[in-house]
């Protein structure tokens, strides 16, 4: 991964907007504060949080900001986050009980108010996350025709799915493309490995095979031994991941015939 590009501004904008800025930035705005009373007035022991505050931050925006980074690596920011959210509260509510009655109720009330506030952004509804009746059925049926597939099959993604039918699984898609993206020696042998596996024909079918058209050996090998078949699904909306990438497995690659250039 360290020798992959960075996704650039269109990336930075989606960290500090809607990573940040939508979900937590009460939390944000607060935690900030608090830091920069901190780093003035505070003693030495606070540059800890400091330090603390740059390092989780940054290295959740250095990791959003890399090809491929995902939300998962927004953990790091929420949970320290999470930490000067509540001890900057604390430091309100701590300098309200030396104020006048009616100003610590007003500091008070509106530490709660902007409690409450934050919570509100940060509701969804869990329901849905869950796979319809459609989606479980076509997974049932995908599955079954999975397994009415002689020989080896190979499926990159989601690539848990030939276990679930007694078949051998052969890698993900994600952690081969960061291999071969990353060039050097360990993709070329990765790539000139999965050329052979194709040369030789090794899979009586392939799922959803268009990705190694980004890498040119790996697209002549496919091309010219594999083609396409048929579509899986009819419908467009169903068995699609409702969070993460949102692909399903598409169209089956057949072996090419050897003497009629066809399968």
């Amino acid at each position: 991964p360290g020798r992959h590009e960075f996704g650039g501004l269109y990336l930075n904008t989606v960290f500090w907007k809607h990573d940040m800025a939508y979900p937590v930035g009460v939390a944000l705005l607060a935690g900030s504060i608090w830091i920069a009373f901190r780093t003035l007035f505070g003693g030495r022991r606070d540059w800890l949080w400091v330090a603390l505050f740059a390092g989780m931050m940054g290295g959740a925006w250095m990791s959003r900001l890399h090809s491929g980074g995902y939300n998962n690596v927004l953990i790091p920011a929420y949970a320290v986050l999470s930490l000067l959210f509540g001890l900057a509260l604390h430091e309100v509510l701590s300098i309200s009980k030396d104020r006048p009655k009616a100003e610590g109720d007003f500091l008070r009330l509106a530490v709660f108010g902007i409690c409450l506030f934050q919570f509100v952004l940060l509701v969804y509804n869990p329901l849905e996350a869950l796979p319809t009746a459609a989606d479980r059925a076509a997974g049932e049926a995908f599955l079954d025709e999975l397994a009415r597939l002689e020989g080896e099959v190979l499926i990159f993604h989601p690539a848990f799915l030939p276990t679930r039918v007694g078949k051998n699984s052969y890698g993900q898609t994600m952690a081969v493309n960061d291999v071969l993206r990353g060039g050097g020696e360990e993709a070329a042998a990765l790539a000139e490995k999965i050329a052979r596996a194709l040369e030789t024909r090794r899979f009586s079918a392939i799922i959803n095979g268009g990705w190694m058209h980004s890498y040119p050996r790996l697209k002549e090998a496919f091309m010219q031994n594999y083609v396409l078949e048929r579509q899986l699904f009819e419908e467009p909306c169903v068995f699609v991941p409702v969070t993460g990438n949102p692909s399903r497995p598409e169209y089956v690659f057949r072996p090419r015939d050897a003497s009629s250039g066809k399968r």
